[in-house]
């Protein structure tokens, strides 16, 4: 807010040769005139005034009556601005102004005021009709506003929820909250916690970026324990604080189907997942820090997994030993292609592994340079329901062995074992076997080739 003076010295008149008469005011004029601001119209000639040659230069008032009714008038005159009138503009035009700055920064009133589509402005209310708020007068239930709201898709529901506290509210118990899809998006710590605390039942952070969000004028948000989550899809998710990894973890006890592929884990994260006794699903791809602790705490555990995902993840002998040794029974899918430790995977591995899970139906064991055919004839001999067979690039296993041993199964991908015509003669000899039609393998994965849509088969983006 600018000085008095400085008000005073912002406001210069002029008046040139060509009039005959010096600008003349009557009190009542020049009164309004200083008062109300309407000189506020003089600030932009500045520099006209400043490169003009034949002016006259006069500022302040003289001799101002405000009690004389007749209209006399006085001529601007140079003199310098006395304490007196400096006081007036302090306590009329001053305060005036800043009342009216305090008025533009108010909300508009609901009731009074309403805005214009497409426009920022607000305007008032012209009609004459008593102020009623209908609002509160004609009290909409509760579900009636919670149908309403499940018809909108995400980003119309936020920006339902930035209309009022009550809708705000409803909006957050809302059922569209249940699957949400986050998957290649960058957001905060906090809305990730707000967005758990809405009673999410299917989310999916794939490929997501989580950063840290920090603010004096907003409380750290605090999950709610336990979280409702079932599925939950963290493969390739990048956390800037690792501890949110832990804590959402902590809050789950419900998850029956979970993707950490390419997330560093450690004995406490696989004790975490050892809560969930429902889990179905584990995706543990490209993991790092499995240890023979964590994985028996998640075979013991989990009883009821049917399909594991370990490929490519750092477990040693010891972690694929334990592995090996105490999977439930009821897992039916199983990938520990590709292990950092060639030598972790051998025949006597295999052989505990076929009987500790004679119900496979899907079993990859590729670019593990151990295996025999020792492994092959177990695998053909103790799994009975057995219908896919991976053993991509093993080097150790005769091609021959195939065509003896893999009669009874639907699906056999030996890639790099077996080139050119040899696979033909093979095709020949295992007439009712397809041999190398699938070059990837989706065990425990979240979202196959063709659904992009949904994880697990839970439908995770909007209707529209």
């Amino acid at each position: 807010m600018p000085r008095s003076r400085d008000f005073i010295d912002a406001h210069w008149f002029y008046s040139s040769d060509e009039d005959s008469e010096s600008l003349r005011f009557s009190n009542e004029h020049a009164i309004n005139f200083f008062l109300h601001g309407r000189a506020l119209l003089f600030i932009s000639w500045r520099e006209k005034m400043a490169n003009s040659s034949n002016i006259n230069l006069f500022r302040g008032l003289h001799d101002i009556s405000p009690s004389n009714s007749e209209e006399n008038e006085v001529m601007l005159s140079t003199f310098e601005v006395d304490e007196s009138l400096e006081k007036i503009f302090n306590d009329s035009f001053y305060e005036r102004q800043e009342n009216n700055i305090r008025t533009l920064h108010m909300r508009p009133d609901v009731v009074s005021t309403y805005r214009t589509p497409g426009v920022f402005k607000f305007r008032r209310r012209t009609s004459m009709e008593p102020r009623i708020d209908y609002f509160n007068h004609y009290p909409v239930p509760d579900h009636i506003i919670q149908d309403f709201l499940s018809l909108l898709n995400k980003r119309d529901l936020c920006s339902a929820m930035r209309t009022c506290r009550r809708f705000a509210m409803l909006a957050s118990s809302s059922n569209q909250w249940k699957a949400t899809d986050l998957g290649g998006k960058t957001i905060s710590d906090a809305g990730l916690v707000s967005i758990l605390n809405r009673r999410s039942s299917v989310i999916r952070l794939c490929a997501s970026q989580v950063t840290i969000f920090r603010s004096r004028l907003m409380p750290q948000l605090m999950l709610q324990s336990p979280l409702l989550l079932t599925h939950l899809d963290l493969s390739g998710t990048m956390f800037d604080d690792p501890s949110l990894l832990v804590s959402i973890l902590h809050s789950c006890n419900q998850l029956r189907c979970l993707s950490l592929e390419n997330q560093k884990i450690n004995d406490i994260i696989c004790h975490l997942i050892s809560k969930n006794r429902m889990m179905a699903f584990l995706d543990l791809s490209m993991t790092t820090g499995i240890s023979s602790s964590g994985a028996e705490a998640i075979c013991e555990s989990c009883r009821g997994l049917r399909e594991l995902n370990v490929s490519w993840s750092s477990i040693n002998f010891a972690a694929v030993q334990m592995f090996c040794a105490k999977l439930p029974p009821s897992l039916t899918a199983l990938n520990m292609a590709g292990t950092l430790d060639k030598s972790a995977i051998t025949d006597v591995s295999v052989g505990k592994l076929v009987k500790s899970c004679p119900n496979l139906r899907d079993l990859d064991l590729s670019d593990n340079n151990e295996i025999t055919e020792v492994s092959l004839i177990a695998i053909t001999k103790e799994l009975r329901s057995l219908e896919i067979l991976s053993l991509n690039r093993c080097y150790s296993i005769n091609p021959v062995h195939f065509c003896t041993h893999c009669k009874t199964i639907r699906s056999l991908n030996i890639h790099g074992c077996v080139v050119g015509e040899r696979i033909e003669s093979m095709a020949m000899s295992l007439p009712h076997t397809q041999i190398n039609k699938n070059l990837l393998n989706y065990t425990a994965k979240a979202a196959g080739p063709a659904h992009s849509t949904r994880i697990w088969g839970q439908r995770v983006s909007d209707l529209y």
